[in-house]
């Protein structure tokens, strides 16, 4: 009843012009998404928006526009079926219309589901939210929080019980002015009028003061007694009207003190719970706080022993720095010893090693330069009879069963890969002691090797010819 059709054609649509009917836009969109097959989804919300009473009349276009961005924004554009803007009613206002699509990170997709897009934490914080847009905007302040939004979003049963207690108050103060207009009628002298409950058939007979009418009025001209006819009917009218306002009211009064009661309830049950939770929250901030305060001692304690030891690792690479600098500066200076030292170790290894196997070898007499006849069991008891190899190796021989070499002595003979004799009871060759210790402390480039080490290398060198040579054997 609102509606001035005189101003229909100033309604406008902010929403994109899709090219089909916003049903069949839902649809469409609904298909381009998941959606569960079911007749219950909620596939379409609505905001309706209205301008605030004290914002400049001059800024309703720019109110709704910047309305529109924010919707848009906040649900994609790509949802919004329709933002019709309403001009031709008491205060203008948008109906944004749109899908509620929301993005499933589980399923990595987009799915409409209006009870997560459209939740309690949402309908607490959209108000503000819109209010700090359309400020920042308009750059102007816009009371989008007043006493009707200021909690939060209302239901429509909720809404319907605010309308009802205004309509109340309505006509109560209508009845007080009627009350007021007879006290006045009364005072000018009026005589009180006394209305029948009867059936009025014929109005026009009150007008010439006839019984036929069922209405006695005394000292009342036409014209009041038509005024008095007006006002006992807007009388019972009203009378009619304010039970059933009152009747609303006491089901509103009686609704909303069991929704008081049960909240105050809710209220009390909630503030237990949540005294519970802060005492446990304590105790556990406590324990966390002690917790920390140990593990924090234990890391600082750690972190000193690691200085410390990172200290003591820079001292000691400090120390190898320049060890290795002083050894690196040394190593050119010693390089032409190495050659020298090559040297010296191939004489060392000659005395040591090949000089003494030669040696053995020298002084080794074979047993078939014994004189013929002569027996072997007398060298073998006592341990003189020898298997020298070519390594150098020695073992003694022994007697197999008949009376000969033992049998691995024989076939290693046989194979060439030893020699079966003793050793001769005078030393054909000797080196001295003093040489050899000579010889290892020949170290110095600057201390040559003495003339009696260089003799007697040349002597040994000699006596290796000499051995070389083929013997005459029997």
């Amino acid at each position: 009843e609102d509606i001035d059709p005189t101003r229909t054609h100033l309604n406008y649509n902010l929403a994109p012009n899709r090219g089909m009917t916003q049903g069949e836009y839902v649809r469409q969109r609904c298909e381009e998404v998941y959606c569960l097959n079911r007749k219950d989804v909620n596939v379409m919300c609505s905001w309706v928006v209205t301008m605030p009473k004290d914002l400049d009349p001059a800024k309703t276009r720019e109110f709704m526009q910047q309305t529109y961005n924010f919707l848009a924004d906040r649900y994609g554009e790509k949802n919004v079926v329709s933002a019709y803007v309403h001009m031709d009613e008491v205060t203008p206002h948008m109906h944004f219309a749109f899908v509620p699509v929301t993005y499933d990170q589980k399923k990595d997709r987009y799915k409409v589901s209006a009870c997560e897009v459209i939740n309690r934490t949402e309908l607490k914080v959209f108000h503000r939210d819109l209010e700090a847009h359309l400020e920042r905007e308009l750059g102007c302040r816009v009371n989008i929080l007043n006493e009707a939004t200021k909690e939060g979003n209302k239901s429509i049963d909720e809404l319907k019980r605010g309308t009802a207690v205004k309509e109340l108050a309505r006509i109560e103060e209508r009845l007080e002015e009627l009350d007021v207009v007879g006290s006045q009628m009364t005072e000018n002298g009026t005589k009180p009028i006394r209305l029948e409950e009867r059936t009025v058939k014929d109005k026009k007979g009150l007008l010439g003061h006839s019984e036929r009418s069922g209405v006695f009025i005394e000292g009342a001209d036409a014209e009041q007694v038509k005024a008095i006819i007006d006002r006992a009917d807007i009388h019972h009218s009203l009378d009619r009207k304010l039970q059933t306002a009152q009747k609303q009211a006491d089901e509103i009064r009686s609704s909303a003190t069991a929704e008081h009661n049960q909240t105050v309830a809710q209220a009390e049950n909630v503030l237990a719970n949540q005294r519970q939770l802060i005492e446990q929250g304590r105790a556990e901030r406590d324990r966390l706080k002690a917790e920390g305060e140990r593990r924090y001692k234990e890391l600082i304690d750690k972190y000193n022993s690691l200085v410390g030891k990172y200290n003591e690792l820079l001292d000691r690479k400090k120390t190898l720095s320049q060890e290795v600098s002083d050894i690196s500066g040394k190593r050119a200076a010693l390089e032409p010893l190495r050659k020298e030292v090559d040297e010296l170790q191939r004489v060392y290894d000659i005395l040591t090693k090949e000089v003494q196997n030669e040696y053995n070898q020298a002084k080794f007499k074979d047993w078939s330069t014994m004189p013929f006849g002569t027996r072997y069991d007398e060298y073998r008891k006592r341990g003189e009879l020898i298997a020298l190899y070519k390594d150098g190796t020695q073992r003694l021989v022994g007697s197999n069963e008949h009376g000969g070499f033992d049998d691995k002595t024989l076939a290693d003979q046989r194979a060439g890969l030893c020699r079966v004799g003793i050793f001769r009871r005078e030393r054909t060759c000797e080196v001295p002691e003093s040489l050899l210790k000579e010889l290892l402390q020949a170290r110095d480039r600057e201390k040559p090797i003495s003339q009696n080490l260089q003799n007697y290398i040349k002597q040994e060198t000699q006596v290796q010819e000499h051995i070389k040579k083929p013997t005459r054997t029997r």
